[in-house]
C-alpha cells in the first residue's frame, strides 16, 4: 500500500494558463502576431508587449512620539483596496497597479493623511508614516427636563 504524501513532499506550482492556440486556430494566432508587429512598428502599446504585474506597498505607522499605532485604516484610493495596521503598526497592501498611488491613512484621535507613493511593477515599496495627534473638541451636551406631573405609589414604602 502506498504511503500518503506528507505536506513537505507536495510541490505547489502556480497556475499558468496555456498560451498555445487550440487546434485549427492558426489563423487567429497569425492575426495576433500581425497586430503585435504593426503596433510595435507604429509605436502603439500592445497588450502582448505591455504586461504589468501588480505591486505592493508595505509600511509602518507611528505617532509623533515614535510609538507604533495599531488599527490605522490604510486605503489605496484609486485601487479600492484597504487594510488596517496590526498590533506592531505594520500594514501590507497587495495587488496594486504599478504607477502612482494615493494612500489615505486615518484613525480616531489622529489627523488623517493622504500621501502619494510610487508602486513598482512586481515589487514592494516600503514606507514609514508619522501621524500627528489631534485634539478632540466635543460640543457641550446639555440635558434639561421638567416634571409636569409627579407620581407616587400608594401603600408602598
Amino acid at each position: 500500500m502506498a504511503q500518503p504524501a506528507r505536506s513537505e513532499d507536495v510541490v505547489h506550482t502556480p497556475y499558468i494558463p496555456a498560451t498555445a492556440a487550440p487546434a485549427g486556430a492558426a489563423g487567429g494566432a497569425l492575426l495576433t502576431a500581425g497586430v503585435s508587429l504593426l503596433s510595435a512598428i507604429l509605436g502603439f502599446p500592445c497588450a502582448a508587449t505591455a504586461q504589468h504585474h501588480a505591486g505592493a506597498v508595505s509600511g509602518l505607522v507611528r505617532d509623533s512620539a515614535g510609538t507604533r499605532i495599531r488599527g490605522v485604516e490604510v486605503v489605496a484610493l484609486r485601487a479600492g483596496s484597504a487594510t488596517r495596521t496590526d498590533s506592531a503598526g505594520r500594514f501590507l497592501l497587495t495587488a496594486l497597479p504599478p504607477g502612482s498611488a494615493d494612500l489615505s491613512l486615518r484613525r480616531i484621535a489622529y489627523e488623517p493623511v493622504v500621501i502619494s507613493v510610487e508602486v513598482p511593477d512586481s515589487d514592494t515599496t516600503e514606507i514609514e508614516i508619522t501621524l500627528g495627534g489631534t485634539a478632540q473638541s466635543l460640543a457641550a451636551v446639555v440635558v434639561a427636563d421638567r416634571a409636569d406631573r409627579t407620581r407616587s405609589l400608594v401603600e408602598f414604602e
